[in-house]
């Protein structure tokens, strides 16, 4: 065994007694519950669970050598939404990166396999580059990491195995997302999970900043109050936005020289509406999808949010008004910012008094219902011309569970918690997030680009919800109908 090795393992065994002594979900972030209604909050969620204490029964065999091949989808250079933790070249140093080397060197040693691993940037490149290469049968993949973005691509042409199939994969095991693969179980089938062979999809969550300073300077309640209590809505943040929105520079117009009441970029869009209970795609009996949003309610939510989520007096997006003013809040000119854990870098950066909670829920007799931001979700899944699925089920299974068990608690504690929490309240909030996750399958799946369509009402500010369900409502129908007819053609 080389040096490099073995130190690998005995970070690893460091790494081991650390995570032993944490549980990243023993905070009382779970008992936020506010009314009787939101007692489903209080259940245990897919990422923040509770350490594992015993080793499960996971073969080791001696797989010769072979090397594992995982192809990956970046999304567009963005580093923090960059997969890193699957096949880190050496040790850096750095806690994320270090604990990674480590399950690498332990899974190759254990099993005599090798990790490669193939990345491609463009997430409609990847799911191209992934196509291509099962076409031409060239066996260049053993398993997929592909954004939600494009993974509907996949569903069609036979490109994916079932992932039943796999062998000595249970995922009902905690290092498997259970909401994300019941949320893509399309007529019964399932193409496609998340879990923690990746931290990634931890970046890929929602949360709310606040500016402490500004709720104290205008005597604003406590948004953590307001969580605790249930009565953190959508209706109760734009009615503290409009309080604090002022034209500092006396020009009659809101400019990136304002205070602002609320921010956004246009890729949080559905995670509002998703957080406010607005479903786009729900599942009947036997995994049949049915278009969701489309319903008098979702309309009328979607039309109530739309309609002040798009008021400039007081509210900015960042994506077209204020491109360029991603400062704003950092600069203490905003008291909202509906933003994402990707955001983290910028986030423990700024020079500002911050909090963080959950996104608001719509009425206060709803549930909160935290998300994940579909569309950057990393999804995995196995080619149809994978011919060893017997090792690859194996490899899943180890290496998924060696991340949660060795790199999820490095990932929460020092990037989630150490780099980013300022306060125990926001870390209470951070694990009532990522205990209560939820999973839409219209947003993972973006069938027929549903999610973008979404998503970029908000840079035209259209705000003609019916208008829009007339017009793009059969084209997403005929998506969802030619993904079920393969997958019934295929049973």
């Amino acid at each position: 065994m080389d040096k490099f090795k073995f130190i690998a393992l005995m970070l690893l065994f460091v790494i081991i007694i650390l995570s032993a002594c944490s549980n990243i979900s023993d905070g009382p972030a779970n008992n936020i519950s506010g009314p009787e209604e939101n007692a489903g909050n209080t259940a245990g969620g897919d990422i923040a669970e509770e350490t594992i204490e015993e080793k499960p029964d996971i073969p080791i065999t001696d797989m010769g050598g072979k090397e594992i091949r995982i192809f990956t989808s970046g999304w567009y250079g963005f580093g923090p939404l960059a997969i890193v933790d699957i096949d880190p070249e050496e040790f850096l140093g750095e806690p994320l990166n270090d604990a990674a080397y480590t399950r690498k060197i332990l899974i190759e040693d254990t099993y005599n396999c090798k990790i490669a691993q193939i990345n491609v940037d463009v997430p409609a490149e990847a799911a191209s580059a992934f196509q291509r290469s099962i076409r031409t049968q060239d066996n260049a993949y053993d398993i997929g990491v592909i954004r939600g973005d494009t993974f509907a691509l996949l569903l069609t042409g036979g490109y994916l195995r079932e992932l039943n199939d796999l062998e000595h994969v249970d995922f009902d095991n905690p290092w498997w997302r259970k909401k994300a693969f019941d949320a893509l179980a399309l007529g019964g089938k399932h193409y496609g999970v998340c879990g923690d062979m990746s931290t990634n999809e931890m970046m890929t969550v929602p949360i709310v900043c606040f500016n402490k300073g500004i709720v104290q300077d205008h005597a604003l309640e406590s948004p953590y109050m307001l969580v605790e209590t249930g009565e953190w809505t959508f209706d109760k943040a734009v009615e503290m936005a409009k309080q604090i929105a002022r034209d500092l520079n006396g020009d009659g117009k809101m400019t990136i020289e304002d205070l602002w009441g609320i921010l956004y970029t246009h890729d949080e869009i559905s995670s509002i509406l998703q957080s406010g209970g607005v479903g786009y795609i729900e599942l009947e009996p036997g995994g049949i999808p049915q278009i969701a949003f489309d319903s008098a309610a979702n309309i009328s939510r979607m039309q109530n949010i739309f309609e002040k989520i798009f008021d400039e007096t007081y509210s900015g997006n960042l994506t077209v008004r204020l491109a360029g003013g991603g400062d704003i809040f950092g600069e203490q000119r905003c008291l909202f910012w509906f933003a994402g854990t990707h955001r983290v870098n910028a986030l423990r950066q700024m020079d500002v008094d911050f909090g963080i909670i959950p996104y608001p829920k719509y009425s206060r007799d709803q549930e909160y219902r935290p998300h994940v931001i579909g569309r950057f979700v990393p999804v995995i899944c196995v080619p149809s011309t994978n011919p060893d699925m017997g090792n690859t089920g194996l490899f899943m299974e180890a290496f998924a569970y060696e991340g949660n068990r060795s790199i999820i608690p490095v990932f929460y504690e020092t990037i989630l918690q150490g780099k980013v929490v300022r306060d125990d309240e926001s870390a209470d909030m951070i694990d009532f997030i990522f205990g209560n996750l939820h999973y839409d399958a219209g947003s993972l799946l973006n069938v027929g680009n549903m999610a973008i369509a979404i998503d970029e009402m908000s840079v035209t500010l259209n705000m003609n919800i019916a208008s829009f369900v007339e017009k793009n409502k059969p084209n997403f129908e005929r998506a969802l109908k030619k993904i079920m007819d393969e997958i019934e053609k295929n049973n």
